[in-house]
């Protein structure tokens, strides 16, 4: 199966130069927390797609917006599972939405000391959804193995 990693990227970037809306994605920590989720998808025996490496290899190739986007949403049309670690991206929300409308199978992977938002919390009743609360990224990674599992 086909699985789309989605999490906050613009905001995770370092300053834009210019008119760009993202920078270069440097932050190491942030850069093995995404891998580490795409380590899990893979160990389960799922091919991955993880935009801020393969559509703009972490901010290294700057593509205009419509690039992006259209990158995205083809991506995830050819998922099967929509894995998303929201956080306040308004972008990981827009991809949510269509994940959902798309029928997609959406795993939600909550930071228990954040609060998710309105349409995180209810997603559920309008697609399939899991929601995976977790304390650390031990935690996390027990907890998406087990749901790729099912």
């Amino acid at each position: 199966m086909k699985v789309y990693i989605a999490a906050p990227f613009s905001s995770m970037t370092e300053k834009p130069v210019g008119d760009h809306l993202y920078g270069e994605l440097k932050d190491l920590k942030y850069i093995h927390f995404l891998e580490e989720i795409e380590k899990v998808v893979k160990e389960s025996g799922h091919e991955t797609h993880l935009p801020h490496r393969d559509i703009n290899k972490w901010g290294r190739i700057y593509l205009q917006p419509a690039e992006t986007v259209s990158g995205c949403y083809d991506a995830i049309t050819a998922c099967d599972i929509f894995i998303a670690y929201p956080g306040k991206s308004r972008g990981v929300h827009v991809e949510m939405g269509w994940a959902s409308s798309l029928g997609k199978r959406i795993i939600l992977l909550l930071d228990a000391h954040e609060k998710p938002s309105l349409i995180v919390s209810g997603l559920h009743a309008v697609s399939k959804t899991e929601i995976l609360e977790f304390q650390n990224i031990e935690d996390l990674k027990v907890k998406l193995k087990l749901a790729l599992a099912q």
